[in-house]
């Protein structure tokens, strides 16, 4: 084939070729997600699936444990799950892929993220009280040592 018949060939099936390649461009674009889909388990049971990545949202549906659901999408550290075939929500992303003990319900610590902030200390002293006296570096929490004074 010379390139005059190609050129001729594409002059004029134009519109047909554009019109093949969107399609073709539309179907990558819908099939790869599909197969490249992450799929994660449920560790704990009545998972609370909300309609936002917080918390506090509206609970729009519940997951038994064990149960695997695909990840559509990810915010900070929740997944936006698929479930019931056409419906999507939102559950944290710590209590998937783990084990617990076989029928343990979430609870709405289990939604949490506990953050703990080692406090300052050196030069930095952190937050001063009112009368100046109290930083924050000396404050201590948690179980102390136990007293030999009666």
């Amino acid at each position: 084939m010379n390139k005059e018949i190609i050129f001729n060939f594409i002059k004029r099936n134009t519109l047909q070729i554009i019109i093949s390649a969107g399609f073709l461009i539309a179907a990558i674009l819908v099939i790869v997600p599909l197969f490249s889909a992450e799929s994660v388990y449920v560790g704990l049971d009545q998972v609370a699936i909300r309609n936002s990545p917080n918390r506090t949202a509206k609970k729009v549906g519940s997951l038994d444990q064990y149960q695997k659901v695909t990840v559509v999408s990810k915010s900070n550290d929740w997944y936006r799950v698929r479930f019931d075939d056409t419906k999507t929500g939102w559950i944290p992303s710590w209590i998937t892929n783990r084990t617990f003990k076989k029928g343990q319900k979430e609870t709405p610590l289990a939604e949490s993220k506990i953050v703990l902030d080692p406090g300052h200390g050196g030069v930095d002293s952190g937050a001063l009280a009112i009368n100046q006296k109290h930083q924050e570096k000396n404050i201590r929490c948690g179980p102390r040592k136990p007293s030999n004074k009666l």
